[in-house]
């Protein structure tokens, strides 16, 4: 991607757990940053309505948090000319590569820094070297397919 300079743009990607309604302290920390970013960056950000499931939720509530996230992103300034909003679980591919991470990677491998800002910072891969890296592209740019997934 290229921002209006013609020079490539860096993506952010980022989101709102949609576990209750969004608070202000939701927009103050979170989503009222990402207006500036939408010149700068390439934008994705969304409701990880999947990752609001590791507790019980009542899946109509959940599913109207999710549209009313969403929706809150529009009317705090996202523009859809400039960045790309979802819900999580519209994006078939982030399950399938969770399954795929789960499969081939184990909690050891993984060394993360501490939070810094709200974002995790992945400092380290330490799993099937290339092997994993190619089975991360290949659901990253086909979906996930056995047939086309090796990890010798």
């Amino acid at each position: 991607m290229t921002n209006k300079m013609g020079q490539d743009r860096k993506v952010v990607l980022s989101a709102v757990q949609p576990t209750n309604k969004i608070t202000i302290g939701n927009y103050l920390g979170a989503i009222k940053n990402w207006i500036p970013y939408q010149d700068l960056y390439q934008c994705y950000f969304f409701a990880v309505d999947l990752h609001a499931i590791t507790s019980r939720q009542d899946p109509k509530e959940l599913a109207n948090n999710t549209l009313f996230a969403l929706a809150t992103y529009l009317a705090a300034g996202i523009d859809l000319d400039h960045s790309v909003i979802f819900a999580q679980s519209h994006v078939r591919q982030h399950a399938e590569l969770a399954w795929v991470l789960n499969c081939y990677s184990y909690t050891g491998g993984f060394t993360v820094a501490a939070l810094s800002g709200g974002a995790a910072h992945v400092t380290s891969i330490d799993s099937s070297g290339p092997a994993i890296e190619r089975a991360v592209a290949n659901v990253a740019l086909n979906g996930f397919d056995a047939s086309r997934t090796t990890m010798m």
